[in-house]
């Protein structure tokens, strides 16, 4: 085998070694940033959709773990905002209701931003669900935040 070969094949091993450790790296980041903030010591399900990411064993399955978890922190966001509007005033709840539209559009094109950074490969789902829901757990936050006394 020539040297050209050799070089051209060291270097796709080179940069699929990258693309395997940056897959890890997102699924570390993913799993460390819901562990903060969302009652994490009371929501089963939560640890057990964590625990199903986790134990994925193809870029498939991370994707399809991770949609899951994007969905299910939605809905506590969509449970903490109910929560939230039924103790407004009307002009409370109607500042309220533009700023929670203004928010869901600005998560919707962050999310479509970051995920066409990787436009055509396979991690795109991942990375469009990681932002998702990290997002979304800021968010979380923020109104845990504004609810305490």
């Amino acid at each position: 085998m020539n040297l050209e070969v050799l070089g051209c094949m060291n270097a796709v091993e080179y940069m699929l070694g990258r693309e395997v450790m940056r897959i890890k790296f997102y699924h570390a980041a993913l799993v460390a940033l819901l562990l903060v903030g969302v009652s994490r010591a009371e929501d089963a399900v939560l640890r057990e959709l964590e625990a199903r990411l986790d134990s994925a064993q193809s870029q498939k399955d991370m994707n399809i773990a991770s949609g899951k978890i994007a969905a299910y922190l939605d809905k506590k966001l969509i449970e903490k905002e109910a929560e939230i509007a039924k103790n407004l005033d009307p002009e409370g709840l109607r500042l309220f209701t533009e700023a929670a539209k203004l928010w869901r559009d600005y998560r919707l094109a962050q999310v479509s931003f970051e995920g066409d950074l990787y436009r055509g490969g396979t991690i795109r789902p991942l990375i469009h669900n990681r932002t998702f829901s990290r997002l979304t757990q800021e968010r979380l936050s923020a109104l845990l935040r504004i609810m305490e006394p």
